[in-house]
């Protein structure tokens, strides 16, 4: 018995040696992966830096610097609903790689800069709830031009879901309506938390990440002579090499552009069925949002630049894209935009009225 004890507590104390030498080797792991992660942001956005500098106006340049968003700090998700998986950053950095992520590192930094909308709540007595004061927000127009409103409280967007699906099932089929709109009372995104004002920085943000895009990729097609030069590919020659390294960025660009660009007709889409529903449903809602100037002016203008933006950039790409002659054809993105195109064709009247300097009504 007395040596049964005794083994026992031996056994409970080597237990208890492995498991602490364990702990210490997972926390210097996690130390050296952490140092690891800041080299490698720190290298990233000196990268983007550059390229900004290189290729973006100022506008860009003063997003970047004052409110830069990066592959360590934003998640990455690939697919769609239940499908849907986040993907850790793999700390890769090279300027290929960070070139195919300036669109996305603009539109996620201009999420930051605009850091809202913001729900103010007050707490009195044993309200649990808080009592709403207002909401706050801010759209980035172009330099040193951006629009900060206020507004009254708003219905969550996914209220609207099951009366606009209801309507016109094939609205569940657009690319971003899970993660913007589809995601139920649970769903996190400022999209459906925040409203109107939600749907609006997303909207803001899809832009400027759009725009930024293209403005790069139009600076690689300059130089991507292949159309006019038949190079020899198995030549090897250091100016074959860089000629067909831009055709892959110029590539790369292209593709993310006509993935990008048709969030102009998706957003169309959600923010006219939003502006319909609380009409129909929240009139009262519907006449305060109606009036609040400062934000139908921040949305008329990110809407026609939006618009002029998708309309070059359908006009460039149509419906497939080819970089040179010998590469494969990019045709993303095509069925969502025609998708969205359709759908928005209920939704023309609402947005018109919403766009209008003359739509303020007498509240009935």
């Amino acid at each position: 018995m007395i040596c049964n004890k005794l083994s026992n507590r031996r056994v409970l104390e080597i237990s208890k040696t492995l498991l602490l030498v364990g702990l210490i080797l997972v926390s210097q792991e996690v130390i050296a992966q952490d140092k690891k992660s800041s080299i490698a942001a720190a290298k990233y956005k000196d990268i983007v830096v550059s390229l900004t500098k290189t290729h973006l106006p100022s506008v860009y340049q003063r997003v970047v610097n004052e409110s830069y968003c990066g592959p360590d700090r934003y998640k990455s998700y690939v697919g769609r609903g239940k499908n849907l998986r986040y993907v850790p950053w793999n700390m890769e950095v090279n300027e290929k790689v960070v070139y195919k992520k300036m669109g996305t590192i603009i539109h996620e930094s201009v999420h930051v800069f605009q850091s809202g909308p913001s729900r103010h709540t007050v707490y009195r007595d044993n309200n649990k709830d808080g009592e709403f004061l207002r909401f706050t927000g801010k759209v980035l127009i172009s330099d040193n031009w951006e629009i900060n409103y206020e507004g009254r409280d708003v219905i969550r967007s996914y209220q609207m879901v099951p009366e606009i699906l209801e309507e016109n099932p094939n609205i569940a089929d657009l690319f971003r309506f899970d993660t913007y709109i589809g995601g139920g009372e649970n769903g996190n995104t400022a999209s459906n938390i925040s409203g109107i004002y939600g749907l609006m920085e997303e909207f803001s943000a899809y832009y400027h990440g759009s725009n930024a895009s293209f403005i790069i990729y139009n600076d690689l097609k300059k130089k991507n002579i292949m159309q006019y030069y038949d190079w020899d590919k198995d030549d090897g020659s250091t100016y074959d090499t860089l000629i067909l390294e831009n055709i892959k960025l110029t590539r790369e660009q292209a593709n993310y552009c006509m993935s990008s660009y048709t969030s102009y007709y998706e957003f169309s889409v959600f923010i006219g069925a939003y502006l319909k529903y609380v009409k129909k449903h929240h009139p009262t809602m519907y006449h305060e949002i109606l009036s609040n100037e400062r934000f139908r002016t921040a949305f008329r203008v990110i809407d026609q630049n939006f618009s002029r933006l998708a309309i070059r950039m359908e006009k460039e790409f149509g419906d497939e894209y080819q970089a040179e002659l010998s590469s494969w054809k990019i045709r993303t993105g095509v069925k969502n935009r025609e998708l969205a195109k359709k759908i928005l064709l209920d939704y023309t009247a609402i947005l018109d009225e919403f766009r209008s300097t003359n739509s303020l009504t007498t509240k009935k």
